[in-house]
């Protein structure tokens, strides 16, 4: 793998691409699409705040009243 330029995380995209016609294709070719185009691997990129105590026992209370 070395010499490859990958992206650490999976690049976002706005784009919806249309094909009127996908869902004239057999089945079987709709179906061997989906699994070429499902990603397989991602890297989510996630983010953890500690807010505090006060903030924990916030949480605890909501989680008391509902």
């Amino acid at each position: 793998m070395s010499g490859l330029n990958l992206p650490l995380l999976t690049p976002e995209s706005n784009e919806r691409a249309t094909v009127p016609q996908f869902t004239q294709l057999p089945i079987e070719i709709r179906d061997m699409i989906w699994k070429e185009a499902v990603i397989k691997d991602r890297v989510l990129n996630i983010h953890v705040w500690n807010l505090g105590e006060d903030c924990d026992n916030a949480a605890q209370t909501m989680r008391l009243l509902h």
